[in-house]
């Protein structure tokens, strides 16, 4: 059990880092035709749509930022 916690964490942790960079690329524009850019979105898109959508149905994404991550 404790080796399940530990990993999970450790998924946590990867995702967590992943959705940040993927924040600060949005952030500066970086070229999308970049495949580790291609890679990173890929892999964080399961995990925001569910929020950009929560944030569209409570009328709180209206603006040039993206809340989402």
């Amino acid at each position: 059990m404790y080796l399940f916690l530990q990993s999970l964490g450790k998924l946590l942790s990867i995702i967590e880092t992943l959705i940040l960079i993927r924040v600060f690329l949005n952030i500066f524009r970086i070229n999308e035709q970049n495949k580790l850019l291609r890679i990173i979105y890929e892999l964080t898109e399961p995990i925001i749509i569910p929020a950009r959508y929560l944030l569209n149905v409570l009328g709180l994404n209206r603006g040039m930022l993206d809340f989402s991550p």
